[in-house]
């Protein structure tokens, strides 16, 4: 079964693949102005809603100044669906090539 992913949601899991965790306003960094800080949030919420990722603050050293940051991360079911879509992907091209 596919994901169902908005096409927001899907830039953020694209970019959660290749790290094990990534921070909401990293995620807004490296998609080169295709997510805001005002909106990434709510759509981890979402994903989180949908046990798509899971999140937990960072450790933070006792002396620490600021609030921890929340980190991100994909959930072992939803990486298997990804590399499930990817392998029906890559057989739909062999099939048609």
């Amino acid at each position: 079964m596919p994901l169902k992913l908005t096409n927001k949601e899907r830039l953020i899991v694209d970019l959660m693949q290749s790290k094990d965790e990534m921070y909401g306003a990293e995620m807004v960094r490296v998609s080169n102005g295709s997510l805001k800080r005002g909106t990434v949030y709510v759509y981890l919420a979402r994903l989180e809603d949908r046990q798509y990722v899971t999140s937990r603050l960072e450790e933070r050293h006792p002396k620490a100044i600021g609030l921890p940051r929340r980190l991100y991360k994909l959930t072992d079911w939803t990486r298997k669906q990804l590399s499930y879509e990817l392998e029906e992907f890559e057989q739909a091209i062999l099939f048609y090539a």
